[in-house]
């Protein structure tokens, strides 16, 4: 018994050329002839742990996406003469509600002529095609700037209401500095080349509303520009997003390039 677990052991590694027996060492042990010791295979161990791990979690922390900047909301200068610097401010009264277009006079139709047919038919009647949304918003758009220029709707402005000559009619500041100076700029230069589409009722008009941010180049070019709060009707966001492709603003001043660059919210009416 005891000569065949022998038979089956595994002999001892020998040297190749010599032929004698080697001794068992492990591969985790240092060799005590070389004079190593542990502490260097520990420090490579440590140090491919931190590779690796650095390889894995560093990424991770550098690519995070940059926080989104708040733009700038901008506010206007109101259409007005400079407050003298005695007086109080002054409360400014809610505008007087619009009032309602004059319906159009009907023009009576003149009755359409028979038309025969023969005994046992009947006329075959085509109904017409109802037209789409996209035919009805570019109907819209076409005619709209003619009845524009031959009915002007825009009211008087207040002689007395404090702002500035040069000021927007829809401005809520009283004083011209030089961030709502140019913000009014952009905001008249953008409402300028908007056209109200004449599907929209006048009383929807009075209640519609948007908030549109634009990022502007050193240039003055629209480089981009959102909703930060859509209307909630297709056809007036449509045209405001044509008036904002079709507009050139002015060179932003030096120390506003940055905010211009950043985004400048902009509240728009029809």
């Amino acid at each position: 018994m005891t000569e065949e677990l022998k038979s089956k052991e595994v002999p001892p590694p020998r040297h190749a050329m010599t032929g004698a027996p080697q001794p068992y060492r492990s591969l985790l042990k240092p060799d005590p002839r070389s004079g190593g010791t542990g502490k260097g295979f520990v420090a490579a161990v440590v140090l491919h742990v931190l590779v690796i791990g650095s390889a894995v979690f560093l990424p991770q922390l550098f690519d995070k996406p940059h926080p989104l900047r708040k733009p700038v909301i901008a506010r206007l200068v109101a259409l007005g003469k400079p407050r003298e610097a005695n007086l109080l401010p002054r409360r400014e009264s809610p505008p007087p509600p619009a009032a309602a277009p004059a319906p159009a006079p009907s023009r009576p139709e003149a009755p359409a002529p028979a038309v025969k047919t023969a005994p046992g038919r009947r006329p075959s009647v085509t109904p017409p095609r109802a037209p789409s949304r996209a035919e009805l918003m570019q109907q819209a758009l076409a005619g709209v700037s003619k009845r524009s220029r031959a009915n002007p709707t825009e009211e008087k402005p207040d002689p007395d209401r404090e702002g500035s000559p040069t000021g927007s009619p829809e401005g809520t500041s009283a004083t011209a500095e030089e961030g709502d100076k140019y913000f009014t700029e952009i905001h008249d230069a953008i409402q300028a080349n908007y056209v109200v589409p004449s599907v929209i009722s006048e009383r929807e008009r009075m209640y519609l509303t948007a908030s549109v941010t634009v990022y502007v180049a050193p240039d003055g070019s629209i480089v981009k520009s959102e909703f930060t709060k859509p209307s909630g009707n297709s056809f007036f966001d449509q045209a405001l997003v044509l008036a904002i492709q079709r507009t050139k603003l002015p060179v932003p001043p030096p120390e506003l390039r940055k905010l211009a660059r950043d985004g400048l919210q902009l509240d728009f009416r029809p």
